[in-house]
C-alpha cells in the first residue's frame, strides 16, 4: 500500500514472474505487454498520490511559432535528427483553434491549418491535480515485443524514443509552457521484451543522455526498480497547482 515514504521497492512476486514469463516465448502482439506494464507503473505511481499512468497519450508539437519566438534547447545525441514539426509561423493560424493539453502546452485543432504533429508513446506517467491543464510529465515508456534483431533495428528503436523526448521538449519549451510547469528531469524507458534502456532529458533541457546500461538490464532488475521508486519518491508530496494561473480551454 502507498505510504508517506514512497511505494515498495519491489512489485508483487506474481507480477515480476509474469513480466519474465511473457518473454519466453515472446507474444505475437505488443499489446500483450500493456497490462503487465501498466500494473508495474501503477505500482510505483499510484493514483492515490496524484499520479496518472496514461496509455498512448499524445505528445503534440505546436502550434507553430515564428523562428524568432522559439528558444529551443539544443540536443547532443548519438543519432541526431531535426526537431519535428513546422519551423516557421503559419500566417493562417487561427488563435481560436488553439487550446491547451493536460500538461499546459498549447495545441491546435486537428482541422486547423499547420496543425500539430503528434507522437504517441505507449505510456506517459504524470503527476496530476484536479485541473485539466497542469499535469507534470515524469516518465515516457515505449514497449517493443522483443529485443531488436539487428543493429539497424536497435538504432530505429532508439531514434523513436529520442524523438518522443525531443518532441516533448519542443512542446514544453520556455516560450509555450507555463513557467511553473517546466519539466524537471524527464526519464524514458525503452522496453524491448525483457530488456530495458534508460534515457534522460536533463532538467536544463540542454541534452538527452542515453544511459549506457548493458542488455542484461531487465525489467525486474534492481536498477530499474530503484529508478522507478526514486522518481516516485521525488514526486510523492502533494502537488498543489492552485497557485498556478489557469489557462482557458
Amino acid at each position: 500500500m502507498p505510504n508517506n515514504s514512497g511505494p515498495p521497492l519491489k512489485p508483487d512476486l506474481w507480477l515480476q514472474q509474469r513480466l519474465t514469463n511473457l518473454s519466453y516465448p515472446p507474444p505475437q502482439y505488443e499489446s500483450s505487454w500493456y497490462g503487465p506494464h501498466n500494473a508495474l507503473l501503477s505500482h510505483y505511481f499510484p493514483y492515490q498520490q496524484q499520479f496518472l499512468v496514461k496509455p498512448q497519450s499524445r505528445i503534440r508539437v505546436g502550434p507553430p511559432l515564428a523562428a524568432d519566438e522559439l528558444d529551443l534547447p539544443s540536443f547532443e545525441v548519438e543519432v541526431s535528427f531535426d526537431l519535428p514539426g513546422p519551423e516557421s509561423a503559419d500566417d493562417n493560424l487561427n488563435l481560436d483553434e488553439v487550446s491547451f493539453e493536460s500538461t499546459g502546452a498549447p495545441v491546435t485543432s486537428r482541422n486547423a491549418a499547420g496543425q500539430d504533429q503528434s507522437y504517441i508513446p505507449d505510456f506517459i506517467v504524470c503527476k496530476a491535480t484536479q485541473f485539466t491543464t497542469h499535469d507534470r510529465t515524469l516518465l515516457i515508456a515505449e514497449v517493443k515485443v522483443q529485443p531488436a534483431k539487428s543493429r539497424n533495428e536497435k538504432v530505429k528503436f532508439e531514434v523513436q524514443m529520442t524523438d518522443y523526448m525531443k518532441a516533448y521538449a519542443k512542446s514544453h519549451d520556455d516560450t509555450t509552457a507555463n513557467p511553473d510547469m517546466r519539466i524537471k528531469d524527464l526519464y524514458g524507458l525503452l522496453i524491448c521484451g525483457p530488456y530495458v534502456q534508460i534515457f534522460l532529458l536533463e532538467s536544463t533541457g540542454a541534452r538527452i543522455i542515453e544511459q549506457k546500461y548493458t542488455p542484461q538490464l531487465t525489467i525486474n532488475s534492481g536498477v530499474v526498480q530503484e529508478l522507478l521508486r526514486n522518481i516516485a519518491v521525488e514526486n510523492w508530496a502533494t502537488y498543489d497547482a492552485s497557485a498556478i494561473p489557469q489557462v482557458q480551454q
